[in-house]
């Protein structure tokens, strides 16, 4: 049998092992087709046939900021890297086309320098590179001895990195701090707390923006931003729409930190099992929704509920699973609310993962 016209040669060494890539063999083309088609069969089998999806649209490879490392110690074996597919075998990894050199670079010091460090159990290290510097979360098993501390502290100040935590068991405590890690949301930086929730890439996290904001652009009434986190949508809209925001998420740290930005109203409130009901949401004319995999369903139902002459008239879906996205969008449809456009968006290169923005308008 002959291979696709489609099938390239993986181009990264480890494609056939690591767990991070299943696409490696296909071209962008290929990819960047799946991926629409994908999109187009979740809505299908919610049962929404009649709306077009949009073309794919793509960032750049090599532009991840953020990724997560397993590592396994034992008196005589160290391996730091991805889980293979279905497994919890760590393929070590020395390089990832997919993230940025500074995270590549600082993975690679990482792994020389804790190999001899770390305690015998496994555990896993997040990577960011932030807008003011490298930002490392550690998981340490038991209580590190002075040594230790001071060995990750020299680490920090030698490579220039702005953070270095560690995970003891549920705690995550800085250790060595040159200066607070930063993220840029538009114009405005945000502090980041450590492991903290973030758009794969700056480039992505732009996209995103850009998108919504073209749906929102008009003169209109107040906004609500629903599982905020740091402010990636509701910064920019309160810079760029002149328009009252209001932003909610679960996460403390991060609702923290986006409202002592003095930019918008932030409130913690967990809107899974605390939505916002009809009455509460009767005084916004749009909302963003940007859940995380398992979707919105509990607001969804809450907003579906709205009457039209008072709910929001529209609704701006962002969401990493299209296969949630299509469940919540057919709750909305169901309660009259159409929708007018949907635009996949591609941050995971060679992954089966792929972004949507989803635009519901009910007059």
């Amino acid at each position: 049998m002959d291979p696709s016209p489609e099938r390239i040669q993986p181009p990264c060494p480890v494609a056939s092992s690591c767990g991070g890539c299943c696409l490696q063999h296909a071209s962008e083309t290929a990819e960047l087709a799946w991926k629409r088609d994908l999109v187009a069969e979740a809505l299908a089998k919610s049962g929404i046939t009649k709306s077009v999806v949009d073309p794919v649209a793509s960032v750049p490879c090599g532009t991840r900021r953020k990724t997560t490392l397993s590592w396994k110690k034992s008196k005589s074996h160290f391996v730091m890297g991805y889980n293979a597919r279905r497994t919890h075998h760590i393929v070590t990894t020395h390089a990832c086309m997919l993230l940025t050199k500074a995270i590549s670079d600082a993975s690679a010091i990482l792994r020389e320098a804790i190999k001899d460090l770390l305690p015998s159990g496994k555990g896993a290290v997040s990577i960011c590179d932030s807008d003011s510097g490298i930002d490392v979360v550690l998981d340490w098993v038991g209580r590190p001895d002075l040594q230790v501390l001071e060995v990750l502290a020299a680490l920090v100040h030698k490579h220039d990195w702005a953070r270095l935590s560690l995970r003891i068991g549920a705690i995550i405590e800085p250790i060595a701090v040159q200066r607070e890690p930063i993220v840029y949301m538009g114009e405005h930086p945000v502090c980041l707390p450590p492991g903290a929730f973030l758009q794969p890439s700056r480039e992505g996290q732009e996209l995103l923006v850009g998108l919504v904001l073209k749906e929102l652009n008009a003169p209109g009434g107040p906004i609500l931003d629903l599982f905020c986190g740091l402010g990636t949508f509701a910064l920019p809209l309160a810079a760029n729409l002149h328009r009252p925001v209001t932003a909610i998420d679960s996460d403390q740290q991060s609702v923290s930190c986006l409202a002592a930005t003095g930019m918008v109203k932030a409130f913690v409130r967990d809107l899974f099992r605390n939505p916002l009901l009809p009455s509460e949401l009767e005084h916004y004319e749009a909302v963003v929704l940007d859940p995380p995999r398992a979707g919105g369903a509990a607001q969804v139902l809450q907003i579906a509920q709205c009457a039209p002459k008072k709910g929001p008239k529209k609704i701006v879906m962002v969401s990493c699973n299209p296969f949630t996205c299509a469940r919540d969008a057919r709750r909305l449809t169901d309660a009259g609310f159409v929708i007018e456009k949907i635009t996949p968006v591609n941050q995971f290169h060679r992954s089966m993962h792929v972004e949507l923005v989803v635009v519901f308008s009910r007059v």
